[in-house]
């Protein structure tokens, strides 16, 4: 919805007063202000095109100049690799090398937010990293001593989102990968081979705000 304003100042200062905004657009002509939920890295970040003009809210923890979608509302910073990044090892360091973590969704919460905002996104440039079309991506959950454990240290709990018949007993298969069809909206997990070569999807966890 398009806002009447009368300056840039104020469509900043009605950003900043609604919890869901990450971006915003001006139209300095018809002196209009369009709110956005959801922040994402854009070419013309603040050069006018077709009388708007593109802005990021001032919120620096989540780097959405590395390609990663900040979304305000259920303070979520992720970043999906468009192209196949490789086994575990080179998965964790393609996150680390952008300052965050392959994602843990250890709640049922986090979680159905997870789901929520990536099926908002333009996944058409997902790479597909399986001969059924499928898009796969190494997430932080591992099987360690005969336990699931997410890579905050959380145990694996009631919420998850297997897929059919899975998880497998394999001794070998001890990663997960989080997968989704092409269509579909569900991102359903299996787990696998710490072998394989697909993307990753990784995440910056807000800092805690402390009081000295």
């Amino acid at each position: 919805m398009d806002i009447k304003t009368p300056s840039k100042m104020k469509c900043v200062l009605l950003c900043a007063e609604t919890d869901q905004c990450v971006t915003f657009s001006i139209d300095g002509q018809q002196k209009l202000c369009r709110l956005h939920k959801t922040g994402f890295y854009h070419q013309n970040d603040g050069i006018i095109l077709y009388n708007w003009a593109y802005y990021s809210f001032g919120e620096d923890w989540c780097p959405v100049h590395q390609g990663f979608v900040h979304e305000r509302k259920y303070n979520l910073c992720v970043h999906v690799s468009t192209e196949v990044v490789g086994n575990l090892d080179k998965a964790v360091a393609y996150c680390e090398q952008r300052n965050s973590k392959l994602i843990s969704l250890s709640n049922g919460e986090k979680l159905a937010n997870f789901t929520t905002v990536m099926n908002k996104q333009n996944l058409d440039n997902l790479v597909k990293t399986t001969s059924n079309n499928r898009f796969n991506a190494y997430m932080g959950l591992n099987k360690i001593d005969g336990a699931w454990i997410w890579n905050d240290g959380a145990v694996l709990g009631p919420d998850t989102s297997w897929g059919f018949s899975y998880p497998q007993t394999s001794s070998t298969s001890t990663c997960v990968l989080v997968s989704k069809d092409a269509g579909a909206w569900n991102w359903d997990w299996y787990n696998t081979g710490c072998g394989r070569n697909v993307a990753v999807i990784c995440e910056v966890v807000r800092p805690l705000l402390t009081q000295d």
